[in-house]
């Protein structure tokens, strides 16, 4: 099945605030390439080294030219930390800019501190909400993200980069050769 990938284009909060390397705005340090070496080497991230930092992101709209339906919406992330045998915990959430449907509770993902970042998936959703219905363009265009960092007891926890990957399926087409009447 064809995929698609959102990316951060606005900030909508940061507050207790994320530190921010290289700038001023916090979707600018999450849309850029994934990076190849160490968190202790990059400062083009967020980061923090308490608990309870937040922030909303928004992302860019969802191009559904030849879309049939939204089978799911999938959270992702790199991150880091700088020490070594440390250990973290990120939650993501999944809101809207108040139009669409899109709300999911927060989820969390704990992982372990390592020497270089690590891309961290949170569940497949299926539905715009707990118990709601298909995903559709409206949903995916005022999509946000909300990250908070849970936990952390060592080192500085940085995020790098963040998206939603969507899993879609073409819409159908009609291709079927008419053997009309000239027979």
């Amino acid at each position: 099945m064809p995929t698609a990938y959102l990316n951060p284009t606005s900030d909508v909060s940061n507050s207790p605030a994320w530190s921010i390397g290289l700038g001023s705005d916090v979707y600018a340090r999450l849309d850029g390439i994934t990076p190849t070496g160490s968190p202790n080497l990059d400062g083009d991230v967020i980061s923090a080294t308490a608990s309870g930092k937040k922030c909303v992101i928004g992302f860019s709209d969802f191009d559904n030219t030849g879309v049939g339906s939204i089978n799911s919406v999938r959270a992702q992330m790199v991150t880091g930390n700088t020490a070594r045998g440390g250990n973290y915990a990120i939650g993501m959430r999944i809101l809207n800019s108040g139009t669409g449907s899109a709300v999911w509770a927060e989820e969390v993902v704990s992982t372990f501190a390592s020497v270089s970042y690590r891309t961290l998936s949170w569940s497949a959703r299926t539905t715009s909400s707990s118990g709601g219905s298909a995903w559709n363009d409206t949903d995916l265009d005022n999509i946000q993200m909300e990250i908070h960092l849970d936990s952390i007891n060592a080192g500085t926890t940085k995020v790098t980069r963040a998206w939603f990957k969507i899993d879609y399926s073409l819409a159908a087409t009609d291709n079927a050769i008419f053997f009309g009447t000239n027979f």
